[in-house]
């Protein structure tokens, strides 16, 4: 099983992937795609605007979520 918390909904800093044993085995954070985006996601909740990445261990990009992604894209 994998675990993560994102703090703060509005956040674009990287939040940790944990397996059972704790150890960090990828990244999860929020993009987007310009600064007037992140205002409009932030008036509407943080529901609509962001853009997901998840990066393995070592930063690669693993997938992709969101407008700038097409949908889900599996990287590697």
């Amino acid at each position: 099983m994998y675990t993560y918390r994102m703090y703060n909904r509005y956040s674009t800093k990287k939040s940790e992937v944990h397996n059972d044993q704790g150890e960090v085995v990828a990244y999860i954070e929020r993009t987007y795609s310009n600064p007037f985006m992140r205002l409009l996601d932030i008036m509407t909740e943080g529901s609509m605007f962001a853009d997901y990445r998840i990066t393995d261990a070592n930063d690669k990009l693993v997938v992709g979520l969101g407008k700038n992604h097409s949908g889900w894209e599996h990287v590697g």
